[in-house]
């Protein structure tokens, strides 16, 4: 069984929209998924229950290929799940205080090498026509620092602000998001395509075939 983490010791920055997201997409792809909401505000717990009422179930598999976690926004309540974590996604909104706490203490305070290598950073909430000038900075602060630190690879791609999209998502749906039709609606096409750039490369990270 792989793990999956979804970390950020800020809270706001869509760590349950990215737990959300990444359940799909692997039960979309065929993967037995299991989920820990490990978040006080159990979001991803309240997706599931709003799907079951909905006429999908998400099943609390007994036997996962994949575990992935919500976690709450407190570092020191991190530390076990990142011990036992394959992998680590760390949404962040693009703005420049929230890069520098990043950097100030996290990357360089509570983060041990081990975890530096399996950590990885998803742009999230970034403005979907042109992204505001403290968005490009922050953008760039940390694409220094991960160039600096030889991690450029850590960087992947980013999810758009989509209100009208995302926001349905928390309320579930009866069929899996990369498998809505989004013929009628440019924007949900968007979203998916966003979330297939990411997904697919951490599938690969995570090295899960079918």
């Amino acid at each position: 069984m792989k793990t999956l983490l979804i970390a950020n010791p800020k809270g706001g920055v869509g760590k349950s929209l990215v737990s959300i997201l990444a359940v799909e997409w692997f039960l979309a792809h065929g993967f037995r998924v299991g989920v820990e909401d490990a978040d006080q505000n159990q979001n991803t717990l309240d997706w599931m229950a709003f799907c079951k009422q909905k006429g999908r179930e998400i099943d609390r598999e007994p036997t996962p290929e994949l575990m992935i976690i919500d976690t709450a926004g407190l570092s020191g309540a991190l530390r076990p799940f990142m011990a036992k974590a394959d992998l680590i996604l760390t949404p962040f909104k693009g703005l420049t205080p929230d890069i520098a706490r990043l950097i100030r203490r996290w990357w360089f305070s509570d983060l041990t090498e081990e975890d530096k290598a399996k950590l990885y950073f998803v742009p999230n909430m970034m403005r979907v026509t042109q992204p505001t000038k403290d968005q490009v900075i922050a953008h760039e602060t940390l694409q220094k620092l991960l160039q600096k630190e030889g991690r450029e690879g850590h960087l992947l791609p980013g999810l758009a602000l989509r209100e009208a999209i995302y926001g349905r998502v928390f309320n579930g749906s009866s069929t899996n998001f990369f498998q809505q039709n989004p013929s009628l609606n440019p924007s949900l096409r968007h979203a998916q395509e966003e979330a297939h750039a990411l997904f697919s490369e951490v599938q690969h990270l995570l090295d899960l075939t079918k």
